[in-house]
């Protein structure tokens, strides 16, 4: 787009030149470029801006994806723990039942090790204390609680993802419309010129008809951007 922007430079360079020595209209020709030129800018920035907003929520949708994924991984494990867990119960219940004892898990064992050589509190361990115990609350959640609170954080990130999906495809389609006002403002520019240089003024009227339309993508974009019913931010 940058190359067709220095064509257009180029177009109203000519124009304003002819403006002095041409027809009379000309001068006319000048002042509807100069109102072209600058809702092209306009609609240029807008465009622009709301490209890098849609690529900006896409990437934060990427990351809440990932996210997800890796709550899904650690939701797995603690399916299998709890599945574990299940199987193990149910040797106990059998072992109970037929009068035999069964090993006790590796869990248990540590579990038991550790409160029989709790060494006693000191006044200089207090904050070490502190965090082992939000540790071991934290590594006290039976794998169903661990399961239930990972599906939970799951749904949470899933929605941010989908808002971070639904403002990038807003923005995008912002871009989308405000560069189809670019285009025809920059074509209504051209066209000026070629009026100008040809000196028909019927050429004119053909460029104030392109920059109609791009005026009506102008305002079709601010709708979108500003009246709700696009993704800017």
């Amino acid at each position: 787009m940058s190359e067709v922007e220095g064509l257009t430079e180029n177009a109203e360079e000519h124009i304003h030149h002819a403006a002095h020595s041409g027809p009379q209209w000309a001068s006319w020709v000048a002042l509807s470029t100069v109102i072209l030129a600058v809702f092209a800018a306009l609609a240029a920035f807008l465009s622009g801006f709301n490209e890098t907003e849609a690529l900006i929520n896409r990437q934060l949708a990427s990351d809440q994806w990932s996210y997800y994924q890796a709550k899904g991984i650690k939701g797995s494990a603690a399916e299998t723990k709890l599945a574990v867990d299940e199987l193990h119960a149910d040797l106990l219940t059998l072992a109970a039942a037929l009068g035999k004892p069964i090993e006790k898990k590796a869990e248990e064992k540590a579990a038991e090790k550790k409160s029989a050589e709790k060494p006693a509190a000191t006044e200089g361990h207090e904050e070490k204390k502190a965090e082992e115990k939000k540790a071991e609350e934290k590594a006290a959640e039976t794998p169903a609680e661990k399961l239930a609170r990972y599906k939970k954080e799951q749904e949470k990130i899933a929605d941010t993802a989908k808002e971070f999906e639904h403002e990038s495809s807003s923005s995008l389609h912002n871009h989308e419309t405000f560069s189809k006002g670019v285009i025809l403002f920059q074509i209504a520019i051209a066209v000026s010129a070629v009026s100008v240089l040809t000196k028909k003024r019927r050429y004119w009227f053909v460029s104030l008809v392109f920059g109609a339309g791009g005026l009506l993508f102008f305002v079709l974009g601010l709708l979108q951007q500003f009246g709700g019913h696009g993704g800017g931010h």
